[in-house]
């Protein structure tokens, strides 16, 4: 869930309603601000499971974007 606070008038936290696909539950992630984006990246899931996506939140427009990008590790024999 996202929430919005109003500091221009009311001091109170409301749910932001927006559209496209939300970032799932995560933890350990790591979140930017760019001009007006709001940006996820990775994380792990609920069972310890690295999550390689990015998140994209459009505030202009409330709308978020979903990347999926595939990560491969090459072992050095």
């Amino acid at each position: 869930m996202l929430f919005t606070l109003s500091i221009v008038e009311t001091f109170v936290w409301k749910c932001a309603t927006t559209s496209g696909t939300p970032p799932s539950p995560r933890d350990s992630h790591s979140c930017s601000s760019w001009k007006n984006k709001i940006i996820v990246i990775g994380g792990e899931d609920g069972h310890d499971y690295y999550l390689s996506d990015i998140h994209i939140l459009d505030t202009g427009i409330d709308l978020f974007h979903f990347f999926y990008f595939l990560i491969i590790n090459f072992i050095e024999l």
